[in-house]
């Protein structure tokens, strides 16, 4: 693909790329429209001349563009951002769980997260009740890594992940962890041992 830029999107197979690519890959795209990974991979190598109108107005849909555009290139693809179609953002911790449908207009306009940026987690105990309940499905922003407030975190050495409130102490040089619910221990991790995967943006129930 020559750019990102419409004026450099001459065949119709840069342009499927850039909308790939804008919604998150081949398994979204899927997601949204039901092309096979491999079929979008000989639409973006123009191995297909004379695609069905099924497919274009399914991807053009999914992106929130114009067939138009998709077809000819004529006018710009700006309408990505704005679409007021979905998102598929992936599991984080459960990647065997399908892709969470989610309103793109809404995480990316509003929320402000970019959908390469997202990840879904789900919260399957009451650790952190009464702000978020068990059961309750949370956007992450892989984007924010900052190490004060509630975040998604994993402990060094350690496959589980953690929704945990924390809190930088510089003095001691480490990161105290405490729960929303009095019945988990609070516990200290040092700097090198954390890794934050990012905050939450969003939750609720599916």
């Amino acid at each position: 693909m020559k750019g990102d830029s419409a004026m450099q999107m001459e065949t119709l197979g840069e342009r499927v790329q850039f909308i790939q690519k804008k919604l998150g890959g081949s398994s979204a795209l899927q997601q949204l429209t039901g092309i096979s990974p491999s079929q979008q991979s000989r639409l973006i190598r123009d191995e297909i001349k004379s695609p069905g109108l099924t497919q274009i107005s399914a991807i053009a849909d999914a992106a929130g563009v114009t067939i138009d555009w998709l077809a000819t290139g004529k006018g710009d693809p700006s309408g990505i951002q704005n679409a007021s179609g979905y998102v598929a953002i992936p599991f984080i911790g459960f990647e065997v769980k399908a892709p969470f449908l989610f309103d793109r207009n809404y995480l990316v306009n509003v929320l402000g997260v970019p959908v390469e940026k997202a990840v879904m987690y789900h919260e399957t105990s009451d650790c952190m009740e009464p702000s978020i309940h068990r059961d309750s499905y949370i956007v992450i922003n892989t984007m924010n890594k900052q190490p004060n407030g509630m975040a998604l975190i994993r402990v060094k050495d350690e496959e589980q992940l953690f929704l945990r409130y924390i809190q930088l102490n510089p003095a001691k040089g480490c990161v105290e962890v405490r729960s929303g619910s009095d019945k988990y221990l609070p516990f200290e991790v040092e700097v090198d041992d954390l890794e934050i995967i990012g905050t939450p943006a969003w939750f609720g129930a599916r």
